[in-house]
């Protein structure tokens, strides 16, 4: 069934009161769907993949068109302390609640509850690690009637698991529906690229960038799934903690990544210069941000970066929800390519190879007599790493009981589709993205009014002289930030001043050229650098030892390799090793 949206609408509530039952195609991102279901009349439960999206949800009511709150429920919230309550004094109620949760609401609901499973594509691709809790969800809603799944980018129906084969399907078509264009930057070294882009918005400062349609953009959405990689952008810019807002799964191993210094925060925290968004809010979170401009960062060195363009990038790009943003209606993608990711063939191969091994392991299982012996193989199974469960389709039932998950099968075809066999050369990028139904620039040279390749080639890379220019232009505001990123930069600067940087146009020779005639100053600096680093009966390192001598002559525009016995230009130095490492013991001259 197709419903049509008239012309001119931009939500769901302006022509629909209620959500249908089986699966529901809302065709667009942020078209409020999820709102009719948390407004309506009808007690409504709404599972959602993670905790962000209920508190992001949660945090928005009450408010003008709808007076009562909501509540959620996820792991660590007393279910009972907080249902009974909200039950008794809640005329309509709307319950959000994690797909692991799910199973404790059962003894407060019955069939005319609706329940709406929202992004439900999340289904399978969370599901090679959250298999569990997805399946005892749909074995959940197997009891109720009036069940909706609806997702902006629905997954294809070869992929669905068997509870939802055979459900109604209904579509929203939308009427003159503007595309979100799609600015891509292909580079070979997308993490130097960001750091770059980073560096941009810190130097623009309040005003902001340029933008070719006329507004600055005032701050940085930045979509990158490693928080690994979003740390080391943090080091690589010196972004400080009042710059920065990161979104992203409240674990203890993302705590520990991060650091004291940054915090984990929310989509509903107050906007900030940049902010770092994991897969944990690409679907659900709402943004409000009246000039921030989205960025995705993929890696194909690390392949949890490679968003999904059918899903991901779809639902990234309803992530604003300023309607006034200038921005809204266009997403810059940096990314490499790799054709070294597997082809199908290889695929095929990989597939048939965990299949046998699922089957002898379940084999092996078989042959087991005695509990004990069971008992010990499922706790192997069970302490098993991640990456090691990657090699075969085994999973436990409810009773701890190995079986071959067949969907799992589907679920790896389903991410080599959208990793390997999209980024493996350009073309498919392109291709999925029109796919996908956004307008892509692919030209250099499109109207002003338009954004390009080329700006955005501007905005990932800056030469020597346009560093120059952004450190003498703005130097009390970057300069802790040009320490690490031209140390060069700040060092001529320091030696030669602006006027005479200037004089000689900012040209990379003539200014290293004009710095070696300086050799005296210089050394009088590397010396004082030296003595402040390195103190006399003090054992260092000779890593440590070159790491900070390169630091320095790399500041001081010295074109010299760093030796650790360079130091006995200001010590006496031995030769020792500490425990396990090779270094010298300094004593003075």
């Amino acid at each position: 069934m197709k419903i049509l949206a008239p012309k001119g609408s931009t939500y769901c509530s302006e022509f629909m009161t209620s959500i249908p039952f089986g699966i529901v195609n809302k065709g667009v991102c942020g078209c409020g769907m999820s709102s009719i279901a948390l407004e309506n009349d009808l007690p409504t439960i709404i599972a959602v993949p993670n905790v962000e999206i209920i508190l992001n949800k949660v945090g928005q009511y009450p408010n003008n068109r709808r007076a009562e709150s909501i509540v959620g429920v996820y792991e660590g919230v007393d279910v009972a302390a907080t249902i009974e309550p909200y039950l008794a004094t809640t005329a309509v109620p709307k319950i959000m609640v994690t797909y692991d949760s799910f199973p404790k609401l059962l003894r407060y609901i019955n069939n005319d509850w609706h329940i709406v499973v929202d992004e439900f594509s999340d289904l399978l691709d969370v599901y090679n690690y959250r298999g569990i809790a997805v399946r005892r969800l749909l074995a959940c809603l197997k009891r109720f009637t009036n069940v909706s799944y609806i997702s902006a980018t629905p997954i294809k129906p070869e992929y669905y698991p068997d509870e939802l084969v055979g459900l109604d399907y209904t579509e929203i078509e939308w009427q003159d529906i503007a595309k979100c264009m799609i600015v891509r930057q292909p580079s070979s070294h997308p993490y130097k690229a960001a750091a770059v882009l980073i560096a941009r918005y810190i130097m623009a400062g309040e005003e902001g960038i340029p933008m070719p349609n006329g507004h600055n953009s005032k701050a940085a959405l930045i979509f990158i799934n490693s928080v690994t990689a979003i740390k080391q952008l943090i080091n690589k810019t010196k972004l400080r903690p009042d710059q920065v807002r990161i979104i992203c799964a409240d674990k203890k191993e993302n705590r520990d990544k991060l650091g004291k210094k940054y915090k984990i925060q929310t989509a509903l925290d107050p906007e900030p210069l940049i902010t770092f968004v994991t897969c944990k809010s690409f679907k659900g979170s709402d943004y409000y941000s009246e000039a921030g401009t989205v960025y995705i960062i993929s890696n194909t060195h690390n392949l949890n970066t490679l968003v999904s363009i059918d899903t991901d990038a779809v639902q990234i790009a309803g992530r604003i929800r300023t309607l006034s943003n200038p921005f809204r209606q266009v997403i810059f993608h940096i990314y490499n390519t790799d054709p070294s990711l597997m082809s199908k063939e290889d695929f095929t191969a990989q597939v048939n190879k965990k299949i046998k091994t699922t089957e002898a392991l379940l084999s092996g299982f078989s042959r087991l007599v005695t509990p004990e012996e069971k008992a010990s193989q499922i706790n192997l199974y069970k302490t098993q790493k991640e990456d090691a469960k990657d090699d075969h389709y085994v999973m436990l039932d409810h009773i701890n009981k190995p079986f071959f998950n067949y969907y799992l099968i589907k679920n790896d075809w389903r991410r080599w589709e959208t990793s390997h066999a999209v980024y493996t050369e350009g073309a498919g990028v392109v291709q999925g993205y029109r796919d996908a139904g956004f307008e892509v620039s692919t030209s250099d040279h499109v109207p002003a009014t338009k954004f390009s390749k080329e700006f955005l080639h501007y905005l990932t890379t800056m030469d020597f002289k346009d560093k120059c220019i952004q450190y003498i232009e703005k130097k009390e505001d970057v300069d802790q930030y040009f320490s690490t990123f031209a140390p060069d930069i700040q060092a001529a600067y320091a030696l030669l001043g602006a006027k005479k940087m200037k004089a000689l146009s900012l040209n990379p020779t003539r200014i290293r050229q004009a710095l070696e005639d300086l050799d005296p100053y210089v050394q009088t600096k590397l010396e004082l650098a030296v003595l402040q680093t390195f103190q006399a009966e003090q054992f260092y390192s000779l890593k440590e030892i070159k790491t900070q001598l390169q630091t320095m002559y790399d500041g001081f525009s010295m074109y010299k390799k760093a030796k650790a016995t360079d130091l006995s230009q200001w010590f006496t130095i031995n030769q020792k090793k500490v425990n396990t490492a090779n270094g010298l013991y300094l004593t003075a001259v």
